[in-house]
């Protein structure tokens, strides 16, 4: 696939350059974004992702600002048992990055690779979903001040503006996007969990509360259909 002709060109380039070798392997189209996660993957034996199959976890995604996953080229995937979250790099070998998401997060970092496409492709989705979630939840929460009693907002809302409104359309709207068989919304005393089920498997969209004198289940009856 790469000639050492082509390499040493390439590792040339990079002496007076400030791109990485693979940018610049990538840019001269000598190695594919897969082709070059794949060699890396191998080399430093860590798992290869790919994101079409992984859908992170909201509590997650909160955990890194959209900015700062964007600036460090990374997805945040999972929450894994002793205090570790999993995340899916372009650039594994970027410690100040892993660094970065260690001290911010309190949390031991474990890496994949995943192709530059795909992170910011997945950044594009998954942030701008959680963030309305997350937007409808807490006005929801200002609106009622306590709890919410979906049948009177209903019944109040003229207009698909009310709080709730927003709130479950936001819910039913990501549930079309992931193309969900069923919605699962489960209260617990600080956090609602929303959980989709797609292709079988469930996977999770928290929408946050903060307080539990604002805790409100105006949706909590087990799991809807949105189909």
């Amino acid at each position: 696939l790469l000639s050492e002709e082509d390499l040493k060109r390439a590792l040339s380039e990079q002496k007076y350059s400030k791109k990485r070798l693979g940018e610049i392997l990538i840019g001269k189209q000598l190695l594919t974004e897969r082709q070059l996660a794949e060699v890396l993957s191998r080399q430093l034996r860590i798992p290869l992702i790919s994101l079409a199959r992984y859908r992170p976890m909201g509590e997650a995604l909160r955990l890194v600002p959209e900015n700062v996953a964007r600036r460090l080229e990374l997805v945040p995937l999972a929450i894994l048992d002793n205090n570790r979250l999993m995340v899916a790099m372009a650039d594994p070998l970027d410690v100040l990055a892993i660094d970065e998401v260690r001290i911010l997060t309190g949390m031991d970092v474990e890496v994949g690779i995943a192709t530059p496409t795909e992170i910011f492709r997945d950044l594009d989705k998954f942030y701008q979903v959680q963030g309305s979630l997350d937007d409808a939840m807490v006005e929801v929460v200002e609106s009622s001040g306590s709890t919410v009693d979906l049948d009177r907002e209903g019944r109040g809302a003229s207009a698909d503006d009310a709080p709730v409104v927003k709130l479950v359309n936001s819910i039913l709207e990501q549930a079309v996007r992931e193309a969900a068989s069923d919605i699962h919304i489960e209260p617990f005393e600080k956090v609602t969990r929303v959980r989709y089920r797609v292709d079988g498997s469930l996977f999770e969209r928290a929408p946050p509360v903060a307080e539990n004198r604002r805790h409100s289940t105006p949706y909590s009856r087990g799991s809807a259909s949105p189909r």
